[in-house]
């Protein structure tokens, strides 16, 4: 429902910003696997060659870092 009521204003509406949320909505594929590529390979790294296995307190770092 919440959808079809973005979905339902973006047509409606003809402002820049509800324009740029639609098109980071059809982008979003792409944002999501150009997220998730390195992530994966940040794990794989952490787990084979670092021999981290709390990858939750290290993403919670890096993330409070940035």
């Amino acid at each position: 429902m919440l959808c079809f009521a973005a979905k339902l204003i973006a047509t409606q509406a003809n402002h820049r910003s509800v324009r740029a949320l639609e098109y980071t909505g059809v982008i979003s594929m792409q944002i999501y696997v150009m997220h998730i590529i390195p992530l994966a390979g940040t794990r794989i790294f952490l787990l084979r060659f670092v021999h981290v296995t709390n990858l939750w307190l290290v993403a919670m770092i890096i993330s409070w870092w940035l």
